[in-house]
């Protein structure tokens, strides 16, 4: 199974905590809003083998659909957790977080490596 990390788990990563796992976008929110440590994190997270995806027409229609069930669900996501789960659906990938409390989605496996 292919798996595509979360900022909440990646960032778990970063900060030596393997049983704990940090999507681009939101890293990069959090080394904007300490440059100092963009050398830091982006040189951990990037030393690894990963690929970073594109987001496209197919993730964006899949988060969309996601937003829709949602309001069903009576529960609440970020915008970007709505993407990056999106962008797992779409591409049938087990999204990774660590912490967050997704709502179970159709056809959305995810896993919390943060417990």
């Amino acid at each position: 199974m292919n798996y595509l990390l979360d900022t909440k788990a990646c960032l778990a990563l970063i900060r030596n905590h393997p049983y704990k796992v940090l999507v681009i976008v939101d890293l990069w929110a959090r080394v904007a809003e300490n440059p100092a440590t963009q050398t830091q994190i982006m040189g951990t997270f990037l030393a690894g083998p990963i690929d970073i995806l594109a987001f496209d027409e197919q993730d964006g229609a899949a988060a969309a659909g996601l937003h829709q069930e949602l309001k069903g669900l009576d529960g609440k996501l970020e915008e970007l957790e709505l993407l990056v789960a999106g962008q797992a659906q779409a591409r049938k990938l087990a999204l990774v977080t660590a912490g967050s409390k997704l709502p179970s989605f159709k056809g959305l496996t995810w896993r919390d490596w943060g417990r």
